[in-house]
């Protein structure tokens, strides 16, 4: 028997010591980093504003082939039976916007193989529809013939009190939908109605027919699409906002698509983490805003384009001139039906088919275009007009009653890290030491301050909340709470319902059924999963006995960027992301109604009505090369309703740089702290964080308030009124309190209407 013993003991010694030397070696394969948001950004400029526009009427003559439909006192709406195109007047300046360009002989151009009858079918068509054609998607127009010339295409007009209604009908594919095109005030809005999309060859998904399927929908694609302006630009909803000048010779001739609230990860696979070496990742900047506009003359006519239903479905496209057509183009596409992989295989993943959801994603499409002149007419009148749209609508609710220069401080407590045989625990910051931390924060000067705590659940595999005796328990966490009521500082708990780092009934799963996860960056984990974003209601609803137990009040709530996705539930059934944005506002409603604020992580614009600070605002574009600037379009937008807080300040490319776009957009400045030496972070879930210790960062968070103190203590909270570029490198930015900031980017002086503003700095006016 004591043979067997040492035979077992030695087993287990041989397999603890090839466990152990694959840890060392995942050190070396398994390091996937992702660059911090403000890493890489260079914040650089060379746009300049040309102020003081001459107001300008225009006198444009409408064509006969245009029908008369709708009109008020302020627009006109005119269509072409043909081709359901487009022309709105604003009777304000006169000036006119078409679907397509009117002043070309397109069959002329077409006898003289100076274009193809397909592009210039796609350019003059109102609608185009994209199909799964035996798993190749076609783009199909209104002007489709079959081989003897003869239109495939069905369509009845019936009128509206304020347009028409047009009954389109894709004979040769069996697709139907109903468009509705009407003036509502002084917006135009288009309209597909989910219930009159119809699929109806009757041997669709039956062995051996050719199924055709719907996969998009464009409406009105080159809408505002033009050649060239001298002063106009396209506004793209990439992160803060960007614009790009309508130059005749492009800066670059790229495009740029990218989905609005981000991918739909019911179709997309993971990327898979094997052998893997250090790979730097520059991430990306998000859209948020399911916006856009084209301004073909600052100050004088512009339009703004929104996604009112259906964004869930949303891809972005900005499609420079002289790629494929001699325009510029900015548009939506609608997707109805995503192909995915249905794996045969279970150990060769090279072994799979295409695979086609049986319904169509739910959503009625609806698609808002206010037409804008005068000032109204550059991206801050565009965002105004798209902020006055919120409120309106009540998406924006009340405005910042006391606007405060505040400080944020995320505090992390616990992680967890790979232990031999199992997962541990990983302290780093007391309870205790969360006040001695705050006492050492406010001894630089810092008195507005507001405190979010986070913690690694062990037992739910998720940042949840969760008071642990290992932090203190429950005395030192209540004292806590009392120190921050005391000392007047806001707390809240950060919690993450929508991201796991195990497998478990919530998890939901893709259209293929397999579990859906993403790529997480740090050491600890390479994937995370996604919970069932219709469970999280019930999820909320499970926690609030502990809220309300231990007095939370608020919290700051993360992961929301993965919430809307398409899914399958155990008997197959698909649920659409318009079903996880219902759930969505009744998790979040249930919190309001027990009192509990919530702060949201970089929000989409569908929950702005439940945000009450918007936390990690994005502070640039993506900067992709043929952006010409980037814009404070997001603030523009949100400014005065909700309070901004930057990304973490902890690393950043160019301190200068970034606290300077702080004072620009009058963003609030945040940090992560931990109270134990940040290489105990090394191997956890938080291993992208380099510098944590409140000893190595307090010197730093002292300079950076004393940068940042005179600007945002004036302007912090109130509204971005207006901002434009007065030369390269410098802005100037103007508070609904009548204060302006001045902020030069340059490394020289330069002078600003006789004040001196200093180089890499600012001055407040």
């Amino acid at each position: 028997m004591k043979k067997f013993s040492k035979y077992i003991i030695c087993l287990i010694l041989i397999i603890l010591s090839i466990f152990v030397l694959n840890l060392h070696e995942d050190e070396n394969n398994k390091l996937l980093v992702q660059g911090n948001e403000l890493s890489y950004k260079s914040f650089s400029n060379d746009y300049v504003t040309k102020l003081n526009n001459e107001m300008k009427s225009y006198d444009m003559e409408i064509p006969e082939r245009f029908t008369l439909v709708s009109e008020n006192e302020t627009r006109a709406l005119y269509f072409e039976r043909d081709t359901l195109a487009l022309a709105i007047l604003n009777k304000t300046n006169g000036y006119v916007w078409y679907s397509y360009d009117i002043s070309r002989n397109y069959e002329e151009e077409i006898q003289n193989n100076i274009i193809s009858k397909e592009m210039a079918n796609q350019m003059r068509s109102g609608v185009l529809l994209r199909t799964y054609n035996v798993f190749t998607p076609g783009l199909r127009t209104l002007l489709d013939t079959d081989l003897l010339g003869k239109s495939v295409i069905d369509i009845k007009i019936d009128t509206l009190v304020n347009g028409f209604l047009a009954h389109i009908d894709f004979t040769n594919v069996k697709i139907k939908f109903d468009l509705q095109v009407y003036l509502e005030g002084n917006d135009l809005v288009v309209e597909i109605p989910y219930d009159s999309i119809v699929e109806y060859d009757p041997k669709l998904f039956e062995a051996g027919n050719k199924d055709v399927l719907i996969n998009e929908i464009l409406i009105y694609p080159f809408l505002g699409a033009i050649e060239k302006a001298d002063n106009g630009y396209i506004v793209i909803p990439d992160g803060s906002g960007a614009i790009v000048s309508l130059n005749e010779v492009p800066k670059y001739r790229l495009n740029y698509s990218a989905p609005v609230y981000g991918k739909d990860l019911g179709f997309t696979e993971t990327t898979e983490v094997t052998s893997l070496n250090v790979t730097m990742i520059k991430p990306l900047a998000r859209i948020t805003l399911p916006i856009y506009g084209i301004i073909h003359e600052v100050d004088n006519t512009g339009l703004l384009v929104i996604s009112e239903s259906g964004a869930n479905y949303a891809t972005y496209n900005y499609v420079s001139r002289d790629v494929t057509t001699p325009y510029y183009q900015s548009y939506f596409t609608y997707s109805y039906r995503t192909a995915y992989k249905q794996f045969q295989s279970r150990v060769d993943k090279n072994q799979h088919i295409l695979g086609f959801q049986r319904v169509p994603n739910i959503f009625d499409l609806k698609q808002r275009y206010v037409l804008l002149d005068g000032n109204e007419a550059n991206y801050v009148g565009l965002a105004k007009a798209y902020r006055d749209y919120l409120v309106k609508n009540n998406e924006l609710k009340d405005r910042i009653q006391e606007p405060q220069y505040r400080t944020k401080f995320d505090i992390i407590g616990n992680e967890i890290e790979q232990g031999i045989l199992w997962n541990k625990n990983v302290p780093t910051t007391q309870y205790e030491d969360v006040v001695k931390i705050i006492k050492e924060v406010q001894t630089l000067g810092l008195t507005k301050l507001d405190m979010t705590y986070k913690a690694f659940a062990k037992g739910k595999m998720s940042y949840r909340f969760d008071v642990m005796g290992r932090l203190g328990g429950n005395n030192d966490f209540k004292d806590m709470l009392d120190f921050f009521d005391k000392e007047d500082i806001d707390f809240s708990y950060y919690v993450d319902y929508i991201r796991t780092y195990k497998q478990s009934k919530h998890t939901a799963m893709r259209l293929n059924r397999k579990a859906m996860q993403e790529l997480n960056y740090s050491y600890m984990f390479a994937y995370y999963y996604i919970n069932n974003t219709i469970e999280l209601p019930e999820l909320i609803e499970k926690d609030l006995k502990k809220y309300h137990k231990y007095d939370i009040t608020e919290l700051a709530l993360d992961g929301f960027k993965d919430a809307l996705y398409t899914h399958t539930d155990k008997k197959r059934n698909v649920h659409f992301s318009v079903e996880n944005q219902t759930a969505i506002y009744e998790a979040l409603q249930i919190l309001q109604d027990n009192n509990i604020r919530t702060s949201i992580y970089n929000p989409d614009a569908y929950l702005y009505r439940y945000v009450n600070k918007y936390l990690d605002a994005p502070l640039s574009s993506s900067e992709l090369l043929f952006v010409t600037a980037t814009i404070p379009l997001v603030e523009l937008i949100v400014s005065g309703y909700l309070p901004l807080y930057a990304p973490y300040l902890n690393f950043t490319s160019s301190e200068t740089d970034t606290l300077l776009r702080l004072v620009e957009y009058g963003v609030n400045p945040c940090y992560v702290l931990s109270g134990e030496n940040t290489y105990k972070l090394k191997y956890t879930n938080s291993s992208n964080i380099y510098v944590s210790n409140i000893a190595s960062l307090k010197e730093r968070i002292k300079t950076y308030d004393e940068f940042l103190q005179p600007a945002l203590s004036s302007i912090s909270g109130y509204e971005l009124v207006n901002h434009y570029f007065y030369q390269s490198g410098v802005t100037v930015s103007t508070f609904s309190n009548g204060i302006t900031v001045i902020v030069n980017y340059n490394d020289y002086d330069v002078q600003y209407n006789g004040l001196n503003i200093p180089a890499r700095g600012y001055q407040v006016q």
